[in-house]
């Protein structure tokens, strides 16, 4: 009978290529940022420094945590998230955890984003800001 195989005995190379790249990274910090497996965090933080945008409009985390496991060496450059999770505070986290931030994917949920929403883009100097919005079918 073949033995058993578990996660933690599988090589370095199948979590870095052929596991950890079908998660995204809010994902990958929920499943692996609190194990006690140093190797495992050792494979996050590796992975982490390799991504290059994060998706935070599927996350109900608070986002002061989740930007707290980016290693500030980053290549985070890219960020997508919707115009109600977006605000000063938010604005100035991302900045500071993610030196990189060049362009940012705002999905407008509402008809009319607030005017402060613009003023919040405008203090993150960012190369390219893509709005988008979602129609009633799609947003209920």
């Amino acid at each position: 009978m073949p033995s058993l195989t578990t996660l933690l005995s599988l090589p370095n190379e199948l979590f870095l290529s052929n596991i950890f790249i079908h998660f995204d990274l809010i994902d990958l910090l929920k499943l692996f940022s609190s194990t006690q497996n140093q190797r495992l965090k050792s494979l996050v933080s590796a992975t982490l420094y390799t991504r290059m945008s994060i998706d935070l409009i599927r996350t109900e985390v608070r986002y002061s945590l989740l930007l707290s496991f980016l290693p500030p060496e980053n290549n985070i450059i890219t960020v997508r998230i919707n115009n109600n999770q977006l605000n000063e505070t938010l604005a100035a986290a991302l900045v500071k955890a993610c030196p990189k931030l060049t362009r940012m994917e705002v999905i407008v949920l509402h008809e009319q984003p607030r005017q402060s929403l613009f003023s919040i883009l405008w203090t993150m100097n960012l190369d390219s800001l893509t709005l988008s919005s979602i129609s009633d079918d799609q947003n209920n």
